[in-house]
C-alpha cells in the first residue's frame, strides 16, 4: 500500500515545494498509458537461489509467477548444516530478552547476538576447504538498529568479519 497523508499536509508540502509530489511518477504514468500488449513483467530470475526467488515471488511477483532460471538453478552453498540459503534464528530462554542499548538508540537482544554468532561460526567451519576465490556473502538482518550495532560488534569481536571467503553484512530489515 502507498503511504497515506492527510490532505492539509499534502497541500502544505505542495505549497512549499511548488509541485505535487504525491502524484504518480513519470514512469508510473507512462506505464499506465502503455497498451497491454507492450508491457512485460519479469518472469525469469537468473541470479537468485530458487529459495530466495520463491520469497521474492510471494512478496512482490505473485501475479507474474517469477521463477528461477539458468545458473540460478545450479547455485549451491558449502554449509552442510544448513539446508537452504536462508536461515531463521529463533531465540528463547532467559538470555533472549530485549534490553535498552547504552551506546545506540533502541533495543537489542543479547540472545539473538549469541545465536547469530553461533550460526556464523558453524558457517565459518563449513567454508574450510572451499577453493580460494570462491566467496559466499552472508547477510544478517535484524529488526532494530541497536541490534545491528550489537551484532556487528560481536562479529568484529569474534573476528568473523575477517573471513575473505565469507563477507558478512549486517543491516535492518528495511
Amino acid at each position: 500500500l502507498p503511504p497515506v497523508y492527510k490532505d492539509d499536509l499534502k497541500e502544505r508540502i505542495k505549497g512549499q515545494l511548488g509541485k505535487n509530489i504525491f502524484e504518480p511518477t513519470l514512469f508510473a504514468s507512462l506505464y499506465e498509458k502503455t497498451h497491454e500488449s507492450r508491457k512485460q513483467a519479469l518472469t525469469a530470475q537468473f541470479r537468485m537461489h530458487p529459495t530466495i526467488c520463491s520469497i521474492v515471488r510471494e512478496l512482490s511477483y505473485r501475479d507474474e509467477g517469477l521463477e528461477p532460471a539458468g545458473d540460478a538453478l545450479l547455485r549451491q552453498h558449502p554449509f552442510n548444516d544448513f539446508t537452504a540459503p536462508i536461515h531463521w534464528v529463533v531465540c528463547q530462554g532467559r538470555g533472549a530478552c530485549a534490553r535498552k542499548s547504552q551506546d545506540h538508540p533502541g533495543i537489542w537482544n543479547p540472545g539473538e547476538v549469541h545465536a547469530v554468532i553461533s550460526v556464523l561460526r558453524r558457517m565459518a567451519e563449513g567454508i574450510r576447504g572451499v577453493p580460494k576465490g570462491d566467496s559466499y556473502r552472508v547477510g544478517v538482518a535484524s529488526m532494530y538498529k541497536a541490534q545491528v550495532f550489537a551484532t556487528a560488534e560481536a562479529i568484529d569481536e569474534h573476528r568473523l568479519g575477517d573471513l575473505a571467503s565469507m563477507p558478512i553484512e549486517t543491516n535492518t530489515v528495511d
